[in-house]
């Protein structure tokens, strides 16, 4: 997965000058895609916007559970693990929820084993090369999020050298942060000030120099899905 929207990023830098600066942004375990995009990537982003992700790995179950979850994973990779979380737990507009339910492109079946042992332990690699998060990073999350573990939430942004990284929680809040009744415009402002605020930092790159610096030019956002 992390390959394919690695190739799509090769691809949308072709159509933008060297100048633009790039965020990225990750909703749930689309944050790990976002983190992993942000250290391999050599052109680099500006930034990444780390939205209701869950920052544990498979060692956070146990060892004796994660050992095998990963057996069962690689005998029988279709296998539902069953369902994280209710929908209803994730969102509190009730028009999204209807949407969720009736829109056939939002999936709310169960997950399937494989998948999620590989999203769990990709995270291992994030935490392998967290020394090398440099970039300013903005974590947005719902402080009644059932999703996320706040204690590892908390170490694991603690644990990144970044100078410029900002957390934002929001009170009420769940896993559905941008369609929420009651903050979805305080949050879009915090991550617009935050975009443009950063927009024309002059940070170093932690791979190469490839001129990005300071600039006129307007933020490119791109997001990646959970």
């Amino acid at each position: 997965m992390v390959d394919d929207y690695q190739q799509f990023m090769i691809l949308v830098f072709q159509d933008y000058p060297k100048e633009t600066p790039f965020f990225m942004l990750g909703h749930g375990f689309g944050g790990h895609i976002a983190l992993q995009l942000g250290l391999r990537i050599e052109r680099g982003f500006k930034g990444v916007i780390l939205s209701s992700v869950p920052l544990r790995n498979l060692e956070s179950f146990g060892e004796g559970y994660s050992s095998w979850l990963l057996e069962l994973g690689s005998l029988f990779p279709k296998l539902n693990y069953g369902y994280l979380y209710e929908t209803s737990m994730l969102m509190r507009n009730k028009e999204s929820l209807q949407q969720a339910y009736t829109d056939p492109r939002y999936y709310t079946g169960p997950i399937k084993i494989r998948p999620f042992c590989e999203i769990l332990h990709n995270f291992d690699d994030i935490q392998e090369n967290l020394n090398w998060i440099d970039w300013p990073i903005l974590s947005l999350r719902g402080s009644s999020d059932p999703s996320l573990a706040p204690e590892n939430t908390r170490d694991f942004f603690n644990g990144i050298p970044s100078k410029y990284k900002t957390e934002k929680i929001y009170e009420g809040c769940l896993h559905q942060l941008f369609d929420d009744p009651q903050h979805s415009k305080e949050i879009l402002q915090d991550l617009l000030a935050w975009l443009h605020l950063h927009k024309a930092s002059n940070w170093d790159a932690h791979k190469f120099d490839d001129g990005i610096g300071t600039c006129q030019s307007q933020p490119t956002l791109v997001e990646a899905s959970n």
